[in-house]
């Protein structure tokens, strides 16, 4: 067996939802890239993404949940010799109630 010694983490964004976006459901699909050729995994604040492609690889979490206001997505990229990089985005949950 051959070991390689890796110290680079992830690199790793966020392509959607956008930068400080609006948004009124009470889950999102989160979607975004990740470079890392030893990767393990990407979770967005807790629910684990499916990742798709080789090289820059695309990954979509679906179904995560939002509170109410002004919060944070943060997708979490770990690869295999345990480096981890975060994403973060802000984003405002406004719930509009009828009267």
């Amino acid at each position: 067996h051959r070991v390689i010694r890796d110290l680079t983490a992830p690199s790793v964004s966020i392509q959607q939802p956008g930068a400080s976006a609006l948004v009124g459901a009470s889950t999102v699909q989160v979607t975004g890239q990740v470079t890392d050729p030893h990767l393990e995994s990407v979770v967005v604040n807790g629910v684990a993404a499916s990742l798709s492609g080789s090289g820059v690889r695309t990954w979509v979490a679906p179904q995560v949940p939002l509170p109410e206001g002004e919060s944070t997505l943060i997708a979490t990229a770990v690869d295999r010799a345990g480096n981890v990089a975060p994403a973060l985005r802000a984003f405002l949950r406004q719930v509009f109630r009828r009267q």
